[in-house]
């Protein structure tokens, strides 16, 4: 329960730390988004389980931060009127 609680309540609390310490950029937000669900994704490979799990917690770190990246892009596109 807490690897599944922990980390989106971390990223949600460093984002809302950089908001209200310097208003970041939807940009620098999907940035900072990227290089945190990549960096996520190397501690399950550490875990003591087979292989196959391994993989497939990092997979799904890499697939969340996909996820919000697609996000953070879409709310720019809709914020600056931009149609793609």
């Amino acid at each position: 329960m807490t690897t599944t609680t922990h980390p989106p309540a971390q990223g949600g609390a460093l984002a809302g730390l950089a908001v209200c310490i310097h208003r970041p950029g939807l940009r620098t937000m999907a940035t900072i988004a990227g290089l945190f669900a990549v960096l996520s994704s190397l501690a399950p490979l550490s875990l003591d389980a087979d292989t196959s799990a391994k993989i497939t917690l990092a997979c799904l770190h890499l697939v969340t931060g996909a996820f919000y990246v697609s996000g953070i892009a879409r709310l720019h596109r809709a914020e600056f009127g931009e149609t793609r």
